[in-house]
């Protein structure tokens, strides 16, 4: 018996800590207000739900609102957009996206995670500017 207690222990340390926070389900359209996998909402509405320690989960489609929190994260909780693991070009943002700069489309948020999407810019040359010192 303190065997099996002893390798459950350590499956947990090897682990790591589980996500603190709630997942957003989000679609382009999306017109629910709750946020869940039965009824996702619209990326803007995840944006104003998202707090430290949460994740937003990109469904499969093409974007044109920003992937931005209202607040943000912190660096033991960091805010978390995530697209499709498995299939990195079927999450896409449809808009150029900068990072810390006054121009244009900007993300001003620090302890946000951005992972499993790609960006393509509308712009000839458009697609993600990082600007100055992004942290």
């Amino acid at each position: 018996m303190r065997k099996l207690v002893a390798i459950a222990l350590l499956a947990l340390i090897w682990a790591g800590p589980a996500i603190a926070g709630n997942r957003w389900y989000t679609r382009p359209h999306g017109t629910g207000s709750t946020c869940t996998v039965g009824s996702p909402c619209a990326l803007a509405t995840a944006n104003g739900k998202a707090a430290p320690g949460d994740t937003v989960s990109l469904a499969d489609s093409t974007y044109t609102t920003d992937p931005q929190p209202n607040v943000d994260g912190t660096a033991s909780l960091p805010i978390l957009y995530m697209g499709n693991i498995t299939n990195k070009n079927a999450t896409v943002f449809n808009k150029n996206i900068q990072l810390n700069n006054s121009n244009g489309t900007s993300i001003r948020r620090s302890y946000v995670i951005w992972q499993d999407f790609r960006i393509e810019g509308i712009a000839p040359d458009g697609g993600l500017w990082i600007d100055n010192k992004v942290s």
